[in-house]
């Protein structure tokens, strides 16, 4: 089994030997071709109680890594705080708030229950391209509609017949390409039947060769529980081995869904809603072996789409309201040892490498000006140091 060494100019920096050899083998060939990077996160890293998209941690580290290799594509999730800069609205032309479901695709999702015959949101590429992707969930059955930069509606009949059909509860990819260089809009609404518009996320693309390709799975609230198979179809962790889900609804396929599956590196930040939720009255209970056991299935499936992947935990600060000077009112805080010590399990399996953020500012993360007092969210310094400390990782 893999050995953790300690850097020691990174005391809090955990690697075994060989850990980033496919983040470094696609590096080293990312001028001309996409270097993939996937995050899996929670609030922490989409950035709540930030006021702009950009100071969240993700996309600090997109600035970093993607000053060295230029940048290749975004995705962004429908799911995340809508903060200034972010590439999704907020619900529009509607009065109905967005629901939150955790039980289908690739991380927690919005879906809107309106059924007014208007667009109910917008996403706007974040640069000047020629093509995009948008991911949706077929879930539920009725109609929905979208548009692109304003043209007449375009009509999505749902391959689903039930509310929900879990035979049908797969992602689902519109391709739009040969666009003209510019900032591009994508409008969806329309729909007959609430959630029939299940809107996942969508990839934008730069044009160029190579360069970094990010993919957000960081969503507030999300869990690694939320994966258990009783949550949603049985198969739903499969999507990540790269399979197409337009037609295959296996759990063995692989290898032509593309972009943002099958990526060289993961980024994995999805701890502390876990640990907040154990022994709720869910079903299935919420716990450590749930906890454990899910992310092995996980990175599983994510090995199966790209063998050997690269695999970083980071372990965020979760504070002590006894004894540290940040009470975030978030519980379970003596068990975050325990889910601290599956995460260095689970990183031993996998020869994945650790970057301890909850060691490293230690009991006065607030004092150092890294959260506030009575929150679990960093604010801005700590997002920045989380971005540099996470860069050290990869360089």
């Amino acid at each position: 089994m893999p050995q953790l060494y300690i850097p020691a100019s990174y005391p809090n920096l955990f690697r075994p030997d060989g850990w980033d050899a496919a983040w470094r083998a696609a590096k080293n060939a990312a001028g001309g071709t996409p270097l993939q990077v996937l995050v899996f996160g929670d609030s922490i890293a989409a950035g709540t109680n930030l006021s702009y998209a950009k100071d969240a941690w993700v996309e600090k580290l997109r600035a970093l890594i993607g000053a060295s290799y230029g940048n290749y594509a975004d995705y962004s999730n429908n799911s995340q705080n809508f903060l200034v800069g972010h590439p999704w609205t907020p619900p529009q032309n509607n009065t109905q708030p967005f629901v939150s479901n955790v039980n289908y695709g690739w991380h927690t999702t919005n879906y809107s229950p309106d059924l007014s015959p208007v667009a109910c949101q917008r996403y706007t590429t974040p640069y000047p391209c020629t093509a995009f992707d948008l991911h949706y969930l077929d879930c539920f059955a009725g109609k929905w509609s979208y548009s692109v930069d304003g043209s007449a509606p375009i009509q999505i009949i749902n391959a689903a017949n039930a509310a929900p059909d879990t035979a049908h509860a797969q992602v689902k990819k519109l391709s739009f390409t040969g666009l003209s260089s510019a900032v591009h809009t994508f409008d969806w609404g329309w729909q007959t039947n609430a959630a029939a518009a299940y809107i996942h996320g969508a990839t934008a693309y730069t044009g160029s060769a190579g360069g970094l390709a990010l993919a957000r799975m960081a969503v507030p609230g999300d869990a690694v529980y939320y994966f258990t198979s009783p949550q949603g179809p049985a198969d739903r962790l499969s999507l990540y081995t790269n399979k197409n889900p337009q037609n295959d609804a296996t759990p063995s396929g692989s290898g032509v869904y593309g972009f943002p599956m099958g990526p060289h590196l993961i980024i994995c930040e999805m701890v502390v809603n876990d640990c907040n939720i154990e022994g709720r009255a869910l079903s299935p209970v919420p716990s450590l072996d749930t906890f454990t056991q899910q992310y092995y299935r996980l990175l599983h499936a994510a090995r199966r789409a790209r063998p050997g992947c690269s695999i970083l935990f980071v372990i965020p600060c979760y504070p002590l309201a006894t004894t540290d000077d940040c009470a975030s009112g978030f519980v379970n805080q003596l068990r975050f040892a325990n889910y601290t010590q599956a995460i260095y399990t689970l990183a031993q399996a996998f020869g994945a490498a650790i970057c301890n953020v909850n060691s490293r500012w230690g009991s006065n993360p607030a004092t150092q000006g890294f959260m506030a007092t009575n929150n679990l969210h960093p604010i801005l310094p700590g997002h920045a140091d989380m971005a540099a400390f996470i860069q050290q990782a990869l360089l």
